[in-house]
């Protein structure tokens, strides 16, 4: 808007501030009310201690670095269009969600992998929050991203009549 006259006098608009002073209460105040514009429980829980060292291990320890992508977009931000498609042709992007279920099924837990919902798999009271966040796993959560996506590679260029025949 160029000068005041172009905004409607009319419009009135509603803000609410929150001063929080530590992580956990904001985090409280996200989930609890998260009701207009819901927030999914990946980007609920990206604020986790857990994934953001998940996200510096394998962006800083392991090589070739791996963009451990822990709330939609996030990391992601500061690259342009094609770095992250070439990040994406290389395999080097792991977002958290099916990184997450790729490590359980990898792990021996298939059926949970498929079968549990986005609100269980994020959340830091259940029993599979710490075993898919440890960084023990990081490495297990590397191979199980490459095997996905190789597979996947496979599929596309296989004929479907092949596929049945195996």
């Amino acid at each position: 808007m160029e000068n005041k006259r172009d905004v409607d006098d009319s419009i009135e608009v509603l803000i609410r501030v929150i001063v929080a002073k530590d992580a956990s209460f904001a985090g409280k105040v996200s989930t609890y009310t998260n009701s207009q514009n819901p927030i999914k429980p990946v980007d609920l829980a990206s604020r986790d201690p857990e994934l953001q060292e998940l996200e510096r291990y394998l962006s800083t320890k392991v090589t070739p670095s791996f963009f451990f992508e822990r709330k939609r977009g996030g990391r992601l931000v500061e690259h342009n269009k094609k770095q992250i498609n070439k990040l994406k042709k290389e395999f080097l992007l792991i977002e958290s969600e099916p990184g997450a279920r790729g490590l359980l099924a990898f792990l021996g837990l298939p059926k949970e992998s498929i079968n549990l919902s986005a609100d269980i798999l994020f959340d830091r009271g259940e029993r599979f929050y710490p075993t898919w966040t440890n960084l023990k796993n990081a490495e297990a959560m590397i191979l199980a991203h490459l095997a996905d996506r190789r597979l996947t590679d496979l599929m596309a260029e296989a004929p479907h009549e092949n596929l049945c025949n195996a």
